[in-house]
């Protein structure tokens, strides 16, 4: 009995020190996923938009039927090739849907735009067009531990961090 007393006590200090590294470790492999998937969507929409000649873009979606997220990257988004050139989402041109971040991590982007796109050329255009795009993936930790996903005038796309410069 006193053998049995005191693995269990030992096995509780283990316990007790392992659970914070592994939440830890969960934390930093979901904002990599996170970071890994943001740039599989938008490296797949340049590549959409070069292949397909017509533009390509992300927005935000809640449902994965519009682009009816409002700004918030976090609620999920779309891949979507304008085929038709109509600069709308029609019936048929959703490429992919990646739903809401987990973990209540948030996706912020700078400068602010919905939905961001790419022209033929795969660099990003309208009102992004020429600039240095940057989309933030943080969670409850902040920016020490965030991650930065940069997009330059050509579309060529990098990650940074952590730190990242995007969380709130």
């Amino acid at each position: 009995l006193v053998e049995l007393l005191v693995t269990i006590a030992v096995a509780a200090i283990l316990i007790t020190l392992a659970i914070p590294s592994f939440r830890v470790f969960i934390q930093n492999s979901r904002i990599a996923t996170q970071t890994n998937d943001l740039i599989a969507d938008i490296s797949f929409a340049r590549s959409e938009a070069v292949k397909s000649g017509a533009t390509a873009a992300l927005c935000t979606s809640t449902a994965g039927l519009a682009c009816d997220g409002g700004g918030n990257w976090s609620a999920g988004r779309l891949v979507w090739t304008d085929t038709n050139s109509n600069n709308a989402l029609d019936a048929g041109e959703i490429r992919r849907y990646r739903e809401p971040l987990a973990g209540n991590n948030t996706l912020n982007i700078t400068p602010a735009t919905d939905p961001f796109t790419f022209n033929s050329r795969g660099a990003p255009a309208g009102a992004v067009a020429g600039a240095t795009i940057t989309f933030g993936v943080c969670d409850d930790r902040g920016v020490a531990s965030g991650r930065d996903v940069i997009i330059n005038p050509l579309g060529q796309t990098r990650a940074s961090g952590p730190p990242a410069t995007q969380c709130p």
